[in-house]
Order: structure tokens, then C-alpha cells, then sequence
């Protein structure tokens, strides 16, 4: 607060507070400075102009950072989203897909979903017990899609892109 604070009423005050909120031409501040006589008020009136410049510029650094950030994460967003995977008609590649499957279900699902492991729970043995061969069979194509965006959640990119791949082809399959 300045001493001319001290010396203005409340609604004086807040009448300047809301002035200086209004947009302005930009060369209004030189007209004024122009006509000002006293150095003092002269050099109030730059601090003011000065700060009103550093607010403009601080304003489009923020607004230039947030469309940065906005543009990363639709970035990333967009990458998460890729084509639907083609299913193997090799059965060599189906095989391999199977594998790892088998593995990453092995890694990411345990012990909850494998039967004779310490901590299996029963809710979820009763969607499915991976220690039983073939165990996406026993899977509705809703609980296969589900099973894809949980893998997708616990997974790299490279081996939810593998599960998805073998969740295609079992669907083919089917």
C-alpha cells in the first residue's frame, strides 16, 4: 500500500482498482506521460505502465505454457489410442501371442487369479483361474475387452499392444 492509498476512501479506491482493470489503447499511457509535468508523477506512471506490461507478458507465458501442457497430453492421449491390432492367422504367431499372454497374465494377475497360489481370491478365481490351461476360454468378448483395458492399466505399451493383439485373435477365433 502507498501513502496515496492511505489517503483515499474505500470507494475511492475500489473505483481505481476497477480503472485499472479496464483495457486501454496501448499509446494512452505515453499521451498521459507526455503531459505530465512532475517527475514523481512521472515515474509513478511508468512503475505503472511497466507493470501493466509485465502482467501482459506474464499472461502470455502462462497462456503459451498451458497450450503446451494441453497439447502433451493430447499427445499422449492419442498415442494410448492405437489401431486396432491385426490378428495373426500363423499359427506360429498365435502360439507366441498365446505365450505371452499366459506370461503377462502369469505376472500381472497373480495371485489373485491363479488357484493354488497363496492369496487367490475367490471373486476373482470366479472370473477366471489362470493357472487352467486355456483360460481366456472360459471369458465372455465383454470380459476379453475388460481384461484388455486392465492390462493396458498394469502393462508397457509394447505388452498390452501383444495382449490386445492375442484378445483379437481369440476373438477371430471364436
Amino acid at each position: 500500500m502507498t501513502m496515496m492509498d492511505d489517503e483515499l476512501q474505500t470507494w475511492e479506491r475500489e473505483r481505481l482498482r476497477a480503472w485499472a482493470q479496464v483495457e486501454v489503447e496501448d499509446d494512452f499511457a505515453d499521451r498521459v506521460l507526455e503531459r505530465l509535468q512532475g517527475d514523481e508523477i512521472r515515474s509513478q506512471a511508468e512503475r505503472v505502465v511497466a507493470a501493466r506490461h509485465r502482467r501482459r507478458e506474464s499472461v502470455g507465458f502462462w497462456v503459451g505454457l498451458l497450450a503446451a501442457a494441453a497439447a502433451i497430453v493430447l499427445a499422449l492421449g492419442l498415442s494410448r489410442r492405437a489401431e486396432p491390432p491385426v490378428p495373426p492367422t500363423d499359427a506360429g504367431e498365435l502360439a507366441a501371442l498365446r505365450a505371452d499372454a499366459d506370461a503377462l497374465v502369469a505376472d500381472r494377475c497373480a495371485p489373485c487369479h491363479f488357484g493354488e497360489a497363496h492369496g487367490a481370491q475367490p471373486a476373482a478365481l470366479a472370473v477366471f483361474d489362470a493357472s487352467r490351461p486355456r483360460w481366456e476360454q472360459g471369458l465372455s468378448d465383454a470380459q476379453l475387452a475388460v481384461a484388455v483395458t486392465r492390462m493396458g492399466e498394469r502393462s508397457s505399451g509394447v505388452e498390452a499392444a501383444r495382449f490386445r493383439s492375442f484378445v483379437a485373435a481369440e476373438l477371430v477365433r471364436r
